[in-house]
């Protein structure tokens, strides 16, 4: 799939726009247990900006390789 669009990949619901069918640019997944993620992807890899949130924690600031890299806010959930 290239463009915008929805895919539902094991339990996981991905939407935003896709490359060669991997989210390329801006897009969320949620993820089966409630999870989400909500920022730039690229080639699948979140990298740039964005916000994860959890039951247990959410983080907004900055992803490199799918890991939280650099400036960001983390809220722990208590």
């Amino acid at each position: 799939m290239t463009g915008a669009g929805v895919m539902v990949v094991f339990g996981d619901k991905l939407s935003g726009t896709f490359q060669s069918g991997l989210l390329h640019g801006p897009g969320k997944i949620t993820y089966g247990n409630g999870d989400t993620f909500d920022g730039v992807f690229v080639q699948g890899v979140r990298q740039g900006e964005g916000k994860f949130v959890s039951k247990e924690y959410s983080y907004q600031g900055m992803w490199h390789n799918d890991n939280l890299n650099g400036t960001g806010k983390l809220h722990v959930s208590t």
